[in-house]
């Protein structure tokens, strides 16, 4: 179910990457994972793997003749591109020269044509050998010819095609740290797209790919953090990929961003009805119904939604401790008088240990609260307070103002309205009368 939601967004290999996870841990049926497996390698050039799982799931080598055609246009079309390449790559591939020509600034296309006789005709085939050796499972090989391609390539389209190939295989090799420089690099490039449409796919495709390392380091949780924190992207999320709202949620949660959380609210609030989902549910009776046990109730199928995730069950037992902590947060926020053995008895600590916990929360939370020698804590109602009660007040007038203020416009733009209808009705008056003695 998770892989079709995200297969309209992720490169064929990628989501061979989600199955053989899946394989690993038996989230699903072998035969039905090696079925799907099979399908994606049809659309590619990795000729050998899909040998190997045809034959784990027929038990033969007698492949269909529909199969066998594919390979053989594989190696005819490799044989093609080398050919016409062949006399390019050497010079590629003379290593002392480039990195001559590169020491000089001299490794640029302007020069490369007039000095060297090669033009855009072959980086145009360069390219196409790079998506070829990519499809073919040949990582390592077509990241360095699309690195060089970007270096000479003057064609912006094709340079941002070409970053997309460089981040998939980063990801595919489990380079993090490249693949967020990556990811950063590709936002900015995003946002120079001509027209809005494009740039409302591009950001959603590249939402999908930052999943691939949003739970894996802290590095790449902040750019992506950042990059769903303004409007531009929760539109993209809104209009063409709502189901990436539970990994928007985990995140936040993961690194404690409640900028990012508060920003999605509205969008969780809006699609809580179309989505049966644990991470919607839990943010919405938390901060939409603040029913505090209803949220708790959703801490285990937030847990056992995280298990069966390629994305999030490494990290799900900091994704389910912040979402407890972060109830208790708030819970503390709307109350007075709390009672420390309470808060104890729901995390499985004892009094004095509860204690520690809560006053590392308050420090951390920037609640102003102070415990008593009762065992209470007892939250300030100073100004200075970040108390949710007064916030919700405020709230609670600005809506009342809004309101009022609405009404007015209504209004006005009614009576705007029926002034137009008196003086359509007036004019057509004075047209029939001026008619009348027109023909008098």
């Amino acid at each position: 179910e998770n892989l079709r939601e995200l297969s309209n967004f992720l490169d064929g290999h990628l989501l061979l990457k989600i199955l053989d996870q899946a394989l690993d841990k038996g989230l699903a049926d072998s035969s039905e994972i090696l079925k799907q497996k099979l399908n994606i390698l049809s659309q590619t050039n990795m000729n050998d793997m899909a040998r190997t799982v045809y034959e784990k799931l027929f038990h033969s080598s007698n492949f269909p003749s529909s199969i066998e055609e594919h390979l053989k246009k594989v190696q005819q079309r490799q044989e093609e591109l080398e050919k016409k390449l062949e006399n390019f790559l050497k010079f590629l591939n003379h290593k002392e020269m480039v990195e001559t020509m590169k020491a000089e600034k001299l490794f640029n296309l302007s020069y490369i044509k007039q000095n060297l006789e090669y033009g855009e005709e072959d980086l145009e085939n360069l390219f196409k050998y790079s998506k070829f050796l990519y499809e073919k499972g040949e990582y390592d090989l077509a990241h360095n010819y699309l690195f060089v391609f970007r270096r000479l390539s003057e064609k912006g389209e094709k340079n941002l095609s070409a970053l997309w190939g460089l981040l998939s295989i980063e990801i595919l090799k489990d380079n993090t740290e490249k693949a967020t420089e990556l990811f950063i690099k590709m936002k900015d490039l995003i946002d120079q797209l001509p027209t809005n449409t494009e740039q409302l796919n591009q950001r959603a495709w590249l939402i999908n790919w930052g999943l691939f390392f949003l739970f894996k380091s802290e590095k790449g949780q902040k750019a992506l953090c950042e990059f769903l924190d303004n409007s531009h992207s929760l539109n993209a999320v809104l209009v063409l990929c709502p189901q990436v709202l539970k990994y928007l949620i985990a995140g936040a949660l993961l690194t404690r961003n409640k900028e990012v959380l508060n920003n999605a609210l509205p969008i969780i609030f809006q699609e809580i009805h179309t989505y049966d989902e644990p991470f919607l549910k839990y943010c919405y009776e938390l901060f939409h119904m603040f029913n505090f046990e209803e949220a708790k109730k959703s801490l285990p199928e937030i847990e056992k939604h995280c298990s069966a995730d390629f994305f999030m069950n490494e990290v799900k037992t900091d994704i389910v401790t912040n979402a407890k902590v972060l109830i208790f947060e708030t819970f503390i926020r709307l109350n007075y008088s709390i009672k420390i053995e309470d808060i104890g008895k729901e995390l499985g600590l004892d009094i004095d240990e509860a204690e520690i916990w809560v006053v590392k929360l308050i420090k951390e939370a920037n609640i102003e609260g102070q415990i008593t020698e009762d065992h209470k804590l007892i939250v300030s109602s100073a100004e200075s307070s970040t108390n949710l009660v007064p916030m919700m007040v405020e709230k609670a007038r600005e809506l009342l103002v809004r309101t009022g203020t609405l009404f007015s416009r209504v209004e006005t733009l009614e009576e705007q309205r029926a002034e137009k209808k008196e003086n359509s009705s007036s004019q057509k008056q004075s047209i029939q009368l001026a008619y009348q003695l027109l023909e008098n």
